[in-house]
């Protein structure tokens, strides 16, 4: 959807809006320096697919996004693999949690904020970040980080898995909450 507010007395005709679609759309199609096309191995109808997901026991991992209730249930008697708190929250709680979640979207203009934050997060000793955009896992990798794929990912099916964890290194998910519960068995 387009909105346009025009001046009093100003008019775009069909013919004009109708180009400006078609240059908006061809846009998307060519190639620009940010945009690094890879090809997708092949499936084939008699490719195995790849191997079962490793059975373990349940792995419980908790993203408080207030840092006050972090401090006050933080990982009660170690119920919790691993907590989180929100990349810009952290620092306001008493102690550093295992892990970052980062925002899940991130402007140019605040890439180097975040690139900073995501620094002293890693001096600080956070050793985890969840990650829900798929250009974002190898700069936290690159920092040290275990990237754990966060549910906007979409990651529906072991397929989108096992491409993420070789081509990218991700370490472990959370599936999209899109699923049934057969599904996401």
């Amino acid at each position: 959807n387009i909105r346009l507010r025009l001046g009093s007395g100003l008019n775009l005709s069909p013919a004009v809006l109708n180009a400006l679609r078609r240059e908006a759309l061809a846009d998307l199609d060519r190639p620009g320096p940010d945009r690094t096309a890879f090809a997708l191995p092949p499936l084939s109808p008699d490719r195995a697919g790849p191997p079962p997901l490793r059975a373990r026991p349940p792995f419980r991992t908790a993203l408080f996004f207030d840092p006050a209730v972090f401090d006050a249930i933080g990982n009660a008697d170690g119920f919790f693999d691993l907590t989180f708190l929100p990349l810009f929250r952290w620092r306001e709680a008493a102690r550093p949690p295992q892990g970052i979640c980062l925002p899940p979207v991130i402007t140019d203009a605040e890439a180097p904020q975040v690139l900073d934050r995501l620094r002293e997060a890693a001096r600080a000793g956070i050793t985890h970040a969840l990650v829900g955009h798929i250009g974002w896992i190898r700069v936290a990798q690159d920092m040290g980080f275990s990237v754990i794929g966060d549910f906007r990912l979409n990651i529906t099916n072991r397929e989108s898995f096992s491409l993420l964890r070789e081509r990218f290194g991700l370490r472990d998910m959370i599936l999209s909450p899109e699923l049934s519960l057969p599904r996401l068995r």
